[in-house]
């Protein structure tokens, strides 16, 4: 059973939550087993969820008993809804049932997306026998910057900014189709990217570009003209990316690309953390 949480719930419960997310079969993303996530940010995060504002926080139980919950955000403008914590002790195949159920009834004609680890095996197993494909699977990488020294960069890879968001925006509409960030919001909100991209005679190649979001960043991703993958180009975007972000004091970087990609990433430093199975449906 599903239920909205109370305030006096949410102080009753909170430890048993957060025990749940050292077990990465217990969840899904964000995950906070990364070495990288604290409880603090944990905490800090899930107190959103109280106001009612754009996110709710849902108590799961079986047999009268708290075995979990899922905290949710919902955009009303864009008709969007994603997980912002989703951990169980046990029967997550079960909550998910619940959760879409609970989605149907309030949420008609939204889209959704979320990640599964590969580790949880019966999220997975529920999305399979209910007929929900993968999107997406991706290698999910981390990049710890205590230790990291700036590497020369290529003179090629410029900064994008609003005088030349066209370089960038020229190639990202050539794979945006469905994807919430697409150009135009991503203009709108320019202020919270950092954008890069290679220039090769005087055209674009390749462009990279991840959310600013404190110390912990997020590569959202690499775009390539024409959709042509360059090995060359990933490993000089992702150098600047890094310099860039060691500059303004960056503590991590998440990165979910390929095992192509990965390749290169972890040949620069980046670890592998798990592998994440992208869902996505409309209610």
């Amino acid at each position: 059973m599903l239920k909205k949480i109370s305030r006096q719930e949410y102080n009753k419960y909170i430890d048993y939550i957060y025990g749940l997310s050292a077990d990465i079969s217990c969840s899904a993303f964000p995950i906070y087993a990364d070495g990288v996530k604290t409880k603090e940010l944990f905490l800090s995060k899930s107190k959103k969820g109280l106001d009612g504002k754009g996110e709710e926080i849902l108590l799961y139980e079986r047999d009268g008993k708290v075995c979990g919950w899922i905290h949710y955000y919902f955009i009303e403008s864009d008709k969007y809804l994603g997980i912002s914590s989703m951990l169980t002790e046990k029967g997550f195949g079960d909550a998910l049932a619940e959760l879409f159920q609970y989605w149907s009834e309030r949420y008609k004609g939204f889209s959704w997306c979320f990640y599964l680890p590969s580790e949880n095996r019966e999220a997975l197993d529920f999305m399979a026998k209910n007929g929900f494909e993968i999107a997406s699977r991706d290698i999910v990488d981390v990049f710890l910057f205590k230790n990291y020294t700036p590497i020369n960069q290529a003179a090629n890879v410029i900064a994008i900014n609003s005088g030349n968001f066209e370089l960038f925006s020229d190639i990202h509409r050539q794979c945006d189709s469905g994807m919430y960030w697409n150009s135009e919001r991503i203009e709108k909100n320019l202020d919270r990217w950092r954008i890069f991209a290679y220039i090769e005679e005087g055209k674009c190649i390749g462009t990279l570009y991840y959310v600013c979001a404190g110390k912990d960043l997020e590569i959202f991703g690499i775009d390539y003209a024409d959709q042509r993958y360059n090995p060359y180009v990933t490993e000089q975007l992702l150098i600047c990316g890094l310099n860039k972000a060691k500059e303004t004091e960056a503590e991590s970087m998440y990165f979910f690309n390929d095992e192509e990609t990965h390749i290169i990433a972890e040949k620069l430093g980046f670890k592998r953390i798990t592998e994440a199975c992208c869902f996505e449906g409309e209610i």
